[in-house]
């Protein structure tokens, strides 16, 4: 396991938000884990979030990354359930990845 990523996201010189990225570097896998984002509240509406994963998504596919792992799933969880808008995707069922 490598140390994780800070992605930093600035509106001009202003830190407006940070991404942590944990790292899986291994001779069989090259994936990223996105572990948390935080953000100043005054920057609310801009959705953040997404922007952090899109973000994410664009370096791992500059640095050969082969997955990028956005934690649980929750359906009833408006936090949690964003991540369906991202495809395709997979999720872990019953002991297997399926395909969405």
């Amino acid at each position: 396991m490598e140390s994780p990523l800070f992605i930093e996201i600035y509106d001009q010189v202003k830190l407006i938000a940070v991404s942590i990225t944990d790292q899986l570097l291994t001779k069989e896998d090259k994936a990223w884990s996105a572990f948390y984002c935080f953000y100043d509240p005054d920057y609310q509406t801009n959705s953040l979030g997404k922007f952090a994963v899109l973000t994410q998504l664009r370096l791992a596919k500059e640095q050969g990354i082969d997955y990028l792992y956005l934690g649980y799933y929750i359906e009833s969880c408006q936090k949690m359930n964003y991540k369906t808008q991202f495809n395709p995707h997979q999720r872990f069922i019953n002991g297997q990845w399926e395909n969405f």
